[in-house]
């Protein structure tokens, strides 16, 4: 379990780390909209298997 957060965080920091470079190296790009596009892609990937397995149970 101690690898599933350490890889859990490695990720997040390289997303971090790729957010800030793109801000920076892209002087036009609108945050807001990058990151309501990033938050919704992520909520669709949790919602998508909850719904097929909510799906599947019936």
């Amino acid at each position: 379990m101690k690898s599933f957060y350490k890889g859990a965080a490695g990720k997040f920091a390289l997303t971090v780390l790729l957010f800030a470079a793109a801000f920076r190296m892209i002087p036009d790009l609108r945050a807001g909209w990058v990151l309501t596009g990033f938050f919704l892609v992520q909520l669709v990937a949790w919602l998508s298997p909850l719904r097929d397995a909510l799906r599947d149970r019936s």
